[in-house]
C-alpha cells in the first residue's frame, strides 16, 4: 500500500440491523487505526487534511427494510460521492451482475468478512473494486450487447474498441485494462485512439464524463486482482 495512502484517514459508515452484527463489524473496524467510523450523518468525502478521499457505507442487506436497490437511491441522494461495499449470504453470478448494474462498488460474503473487509474498504476508498473478475468481463459484454441495439452512433466502433472505452469510463489505467482483456498495453493506446476520433472525444477525461452522463452502460470500477478468486 503506498505510503501516502497508508497516511489518510477514511470514513466508513455501517449500515447494521443486527446488534450483533453491528458489535462485530465494529470490531474489525477498529483494527485499524485508518478508519473513522461515523454515522450516516457525519459521512465526509475527504481526510483530516482536506485530501479528498471517497467514505465507504458498508451495506448489510440482511433485515434491510427496503430493497437494495431502493435503499441506494435514497443514500446516493445525499452522499453520490462514497463507495457502497454490500454484505450478503454467498450470491450466484446472476446476482452479482445484477449488483453491478446497481452500482455497488464491493461485495462480501458473510463468510469472507473476517479477513477481506478491511483489504476491501482500503481498495474501494483508493477508487477500486472488489468483486470477481470474470463477473466484471461478463458484465461489460452484457453491456455491449445492450449498446447493439442502441441508435446512438456508437455502434460504428469495433467490438474491442467498445470494452476498452466501458472501462476507461471508470477511470483504469491503460495497464490495468491490458491486464483484464490480456492484450499489451500497446494494443490498448492504438484502439483508445480510434475510440477519441469515432466519438470525437479529445482526451481521456472526455471518455470518463461521458460514462457519468450515461450511467447505465459506463459503470465498471477499477479492479483489484485477487487470488482467491
Amino acid at each position: 500500500m503506498p505510503r501516502e495512502a497508508q497516511n489518510r484517514v477514511i470514513s466508513v459508515c455501517p449500515i447494521e440491523q443486527s446488534p450483533l452484527g453491528l458489535q462485530f463489524l465494529l470490531s474489525l473496524l477498529r483494527k485499524d487505526s485508518s478508519l473513522r467510523i461515523v454515522g450516516i450523518q457525519d459521512l465526509k468525502g475527504q481526510d483530516e487534511k482536506g485530501t479528498p478521499v471517497p467514505p465507504v457505507i458498508i451495506v448489510d442487506t440482511c433485515g434491510l427494510p427496503l430493497p437494495l436497490s431502493q435503499c441506494l437511491r435514497q443514500l446516493r441522494a445525499t452522499h453520490p460521492e462514497a463507495k457502497y461495499l454490500i454484505l450478503d449470504y454467498e450470491l450466484p453470478r446472476e446476482e452479482l451482475l445484477r449488483l453491478l448494474w446497481i452500482k455497488i462498488d464491493g461485495f462480501l460474503s458473510y463468510d469472507r468478512v473476517a479477513c477481506s473487509l478491511l483489504p476491501a474498504l482500503h481498495a474501494l476508498a483508493e477508487g477500486n473494486i472488489w468483486i470477481p473478475r470474470d463477473v466484471l468481463r461478463e458484465f461489460i459484454q452484457r453491456g455491449q450487447e445492450l449498446r447493439r441495439n442502441d441508435s446512438s452512433g456508437l455502434n460504428t466502433m469495433t467490438h474491442r474498441e467498445s470494452e476498452i472505452v466501458e472501462l476507461v469510463k471508470r477511470r483504469l489505467s491503460n495497464k490495468e485494462i491490458a491486464d483484464i482483456l490480456r492484450i499489451r498495453e500497446s494494443t490498448v493506446k492504438f484502439h483508445l485512439s480510434n475510440a477519441y476520433s469515432k466519438l470525437q472525444f479529445g482526451s481521456r477525461q472526455d471518455v470518463i464524463k461521458s460514462g457519468q452522463q450515461h450511467p447505465p452502460m459506463g459503470l465498471l470500477p477499477h479492479i483489484v486482482p485477487r487470488r482467491d478468486w
